[in-house]
């Protein structure tokens, strides 16, 4: 008797879910991974590209339909596509003499991956009769437009066979970030302590082969709770892939030379990152944040998915948050993940960082690396060192810190990376459907207030070891270092920043309203904005002058001295990252200080500004200020002005003294108008004697400029004034 009840509950059940229909996700295409294999036809047209058919006969007339993607069996190769993806649909059939006739409007790239079109409202019309199914246009690179598409609907209907459902689902929100992990499906090494890369490589192969069942996982948000009944209103924010707590970049590799570079090797662990600090998360898990962009209550959902088909029949504990995720917006914050000894400078410690960036800090959702060093002489607060990584991601055990006192901030982006990507890197977006914009130099601001925060960091002292792109963020450093190539176009790796930019005949928008390739030619950007002002440069094209060439150093040299530029450079191999032969002086810099700009000096040599030139040398090197005793009003400017002498075993300056040109730069209060006369007296600070006095007009930037001062190791005091009587 008492099973009676049972069996009627069980029946119930079975009505209640005749009743209402099930939220059902399937592909339509050729594949034997499509639940309705063969349903596929292609076709020529005269106009190019291909008429792509799908027989849906199998979607039940008139259903509803929620939502429609169209995927391509091309994946992205990590750069934008040369000619754009254009889908639009047939509003007549296609007729061998006849032009084709379709809508005007194409499909749009559904975010936030873009590698698959929406084609919601177009099979939403198929289905409700509104439109005729005479196929779609599908016009872009060859490597895209071919067989191997699949249009995957979700839809009313009834789901049959669905995947095991994802499980032990975890949520919190922290710093303005939602962190979703739950237990993967079908993993097949879920469970153990590690995973190889050899076989990690392995069952990526076997994913990516299209050739047998691939698992993902569907995030889904909702006001409300989410239940099998709600999911169909619910908003799909993002679809992660198997191993999605797997970091590659992190596995050990070596070093193979110039032309191959780093390779993985086949016996390395394969680490996997973290949502909560210092802990690694386990094998089979999966992982999924999100940056909050409004204030809200929301409810979230994993529902896994196998070739498309989702199971959203079990929705509940496990998969489902039972109560809302409070949601606030902040700044987002990296993960600590744990701690290791510097390569060189073993006395500092590397902090190791997770950062889980999506738009406007990356163009695609995902995770960077983050480095912090600090040694045990830190300064409260600190001097900051910010770099960009070489050649290789990851956490970088080799980042120098020129200051005992100071601390290091690292970004793991590539070399070419750091003046900016196109939005539609690893994405189907071709150049012309979107722009190039700077999202690692967005990270770095982001992370300054954080760096202030945790480490104490001094942000008027904020300095960059740059491959050529931090002399445009003078709002940010108070001196940078830069390397390499300043010229995109003279540099041997314009075939890869041309993948970033597109060619320079043509290239992609840009942030900065101007080609990207303009923008960062140092030379001409800085010869063509005289008025704009730039933290002090020092440049030392010495690493790799085989490689980069010399090409871009005369112009930038000669564009920094005509538009009386604060810089120092040494223009040949093996004279180290300071430009200076003592660089003490520079990290003194701050933000807020006005600097001194020196040019034409006698000391001077020439790296071919005019016809020849010298093999290798320096500019500056030997010239030198001190930032803290400026003074910095309306109508007084002083500065202490030097040449270098014997200092921490480094030989002093070849002669006591010499002669340059110097020029205020950066100052804040001190602004003279254009064709305004100031008087000026250069004092010797050994004797405290005047040795030469003059007078100068601002020009049409309001720059002044004190001819041939002479500066001597003694030190002398530089003095700019109205003329007297005024």
């Amino acid at each position: 008797m008492k099973r009676i009840p049972c069996l009627a509950a069980l029946f119930i059940c079975a009505l209640s879910r005749a009743a209402q229909a099930d939220v059902v996700t399937e592909r339509w295409g050729e594949g034997p991974l499509c639940r309705h294999a063969g349903t596929v036809t292609y076709a020529a047209p005269a106009a190019g590209g291909s008429v792509v058919r799908f027989d849906l006969a199998a979607l039940p007339k008139g259903a509803k339909v929620y939502r429609a993607r169209l995927i391509f069996l091309a994946r992205p190769d990590g750069f934008p596509l040369a000619e754009p993806l254009l889908v639009q649909a047939l509003l007549e059939p296609l007729a061998e003499k006849s032009a084709l006739v379709v809508e005007e409007a194409a499909l749009a790239l559904a975010g936030p991956r873009f590698v698959a079109c929406d084609a919601s409202d177009v099979v939403a019309r198929w289905s409700a009769g509104k439109l005729a199914n005479h196929g779609l246009w599908v016009r872009g690179p060859v490597a895209v437009v071919r067989p191997g598409m699949c249009l995957e609907i979700t839809y009313e209907g009834r789901l049959t066979d669905p995947p095991a459902p994802a499980s032990g689902l975890a949520c919190f929100h922290r710093a303005g970030q939602v962190f979703l992990t739950w237990r993967e499906i079908d993993n097949k090494y879920a469970g153990r302590q590690e995973i190889l890369w050899k076989d990690y490589k392995d069952e990526m192969l076997r994913m990516r082969s299209g050739k047998s069942p691939v698992a993902t996982y569907r995030i889904y948000r909702h006001t409300r709770p989410i239940t099998a009944a709600s999911l169909g209103e619910a908003q799909l924010l993002d679809e992660v892939g198997q191993f999605s707590c797997c970091d590659e970049r992190e596995v050990k590799t070596e070093w193979k030379g110039e032309q191959i570079k780093n390779v993985k090797l086949d016996d390395a662990r394969v680490p996997r990152t973290a949502v909560q600090p210092g802990k690694e998360l386990p094998v089979g898990v999966g992982v999924y944040v999100k940056t909050t962009t409004k204030d809200g209550d929301y409810y979230y959902a994993v529902v896994s998915a196998v070739d498309g088909v989702e199971n959203t029949l079990r929705l509940g504990a496990g998969n489902t948050t039972p109560q809302p995720v409070h949601e606030r917006v902040a700044p987002s914050e990296p993960v600590f993940f744990s701690r290791t000894p510097m390569q060189y400078q073993r006395e500092r410690k590397l902090e190791c960082f997770v950062w889980w960036l999506d738009e406007p800090l990356a163009n695609l959702p995902g995770f960077i690396h983050v480095g912090v060093t600090t040694g045990p002489k830190k300064a409260d607060p600190a001097p900051l060192i910010v770099h960009g990584c070489w050649w290789t991601s990851g956490w970088s055990t080799v980042a120098p810190c020129p200051q005992d006192d100071g601390v290091t901030l690292q970004l793991d982006a590539h070399p070419w990376q750091v003046r900016g990507i196109h939005e539609g890197n690893g994405t189907l977006r071709g150049y012309s459907q979107g722009r190039v914009q700077n999202y690692f130099v967005r990270q770095v601001k982001a992370l300054l207030p954080w760096v202030e925060a945790e480490q104490h960091a001094d942000l008027e002292r904020v300095y960059a070891f740059s491959g050529g792109w931090a002399w445009h963020y003078p709002e940010i450093f108070a001196a940078t270092f830069e390397v390499l190539s300043m010229n995109p176009k003279r540099s041997p790796a314009l075939p890869e920043v041309r993948r970033y930019w597109s060619d320079p005949k043509a290239p992609a928008p840009s942030e900065w309203g101007s080609s990207p390739y303009e923008y960062w030619n140092a030379g001409q950007w800085i010869k063509d904005h005289p008025e704009v002002e730039l933290a002090h440069m020092s440049y030392t094209p010495y690493q790799h002058t085989g490689d980069f060439g010399r090409l871009d150093k005369p112009p930038l040299c000669a564009a920094m001295r005509d538009t009386r530029h604060a810089f120092a450079t040494m223009f040949d191999e093996g004279r180290g990252w300071s430009a200076t032969h003592d660089a003490d002086w520079i990290l003194q810099i701050r933000k807020s200080d006005g600097i001194a700009a020196f040019t034409h000096g006698t000391l001077d040599d020439d790296p071919g500004i005019g016809a020849g030139g010298d093999p290798g040398g320096q500019i500056n090197g030997w010239l030198a200020f001190d930032a803290r005793s400026q003074i910095d009003r309306p109508d007084r400017w002083e500065m202490t002005v030097y040449l270098l002498g014997p200092q921490h075993n480094r030989p002093g300056a070849p002669l006591e003294q010499c002669t340059a040109d110097v020029t205020p730069r950066r100052c804040r209060n001190f602004r003279p108008k254009p064709g305004e006369k100031f008087a000026w007296t250069n004092t010797s600070l050994a004797d405290n004697k005047v040795v030469q006095q003059g007078t100068a007009t601002a020009d049409q930037h309001g720059l002044l400029t004190a001819a041939k001062v002479v500066i001597s190791k003694g030190r002398n005091r530089l003095l700019f004034q109205p003329p007297s009587g005024q």
